[in-house]
């Protein structure tokens, strides 16, 4: 995605900005993020399961776009805070267990995104080695349009596709979501 502003600003300025449009930082420019309908869809729906996984089982918070603001992502004189689709963060790592107002200055332990049939594949990879230059643990690429999900852990990846279930044995214990029921255009 092109940058749209090339003055540096930081990620505190950018949730100040309020012309309906999400954006991210990438190195101070600030780059919007585009989702269609059926990838926000999607993000909603993760969500929920994570919700609801986390609220029965290890706790923790299950975000949609939050800005994530690390300071490995200030090894030059600007900033980069990224904004996954959706995120996770376990139990006890966020102060007050309560979801914070602003920028959260830790990276989550899992970040996802779902991908847009415009997003570039340079793009993607240069924010799945964002978030573990960050701290991240595990990154899934979310692609509706192929119905498939790509789990990343540093020391490898795993693809699931329609009719298996997705499992992360490693950050979600017993989390199981079969992938018929997270690519639904339907409405309930």
């Amino acid at each position: 995605m092109p940058a749209l502003a090339t003055k540096p600003i930081t990620p505190e300025a950018m949730l100040e900005i309020d012309d309906g449009k999400l954006y991210e930082l990438v190195d101070g420019e600030l780059v919007e993020k585009n989702m269609g309908a059926y990838a926000i869809h999607i993000a909603f729906l993760l969500a929920s399961y994570l919700h609801d996984f986390a609220r029965h089982n290890h706790g923790g918070g299950v975000f949609c776009e939050m800005t994530y603001a690390h300071k490995q992502w200030k090894k030059k004189k600007t900033c980069t805070a990224r904004r996954p689709d959706v995120s996770y963060i376990r139990a006890g790592r966020i102060p007050g267990n309560s979801a914070p107002d602003g920028v959260l200055k830790i990276a989550p332990d899992l970040a996802v995104e779902v991908i847009s049939p415009h997003d570039r594949v340079r793009d993607l990879d240069r924010k799945v080695d964002d978030y573990f230059d960050a701290g991240v643990e595990e990154v899934w690429l979310i692609r509706p349009h192929v119905e498939r999900v790509s789990v990343y852990r540093k020391d490898r990846s795993r693809e699931f596709r329609m009719g298996s279930t997705l499992t992360s044995p490693e950050m979600l214990p017993g989390f199981a979501l079969k992938l018929s029921d997270l690519f639904v255009r339907q409405f309930c």
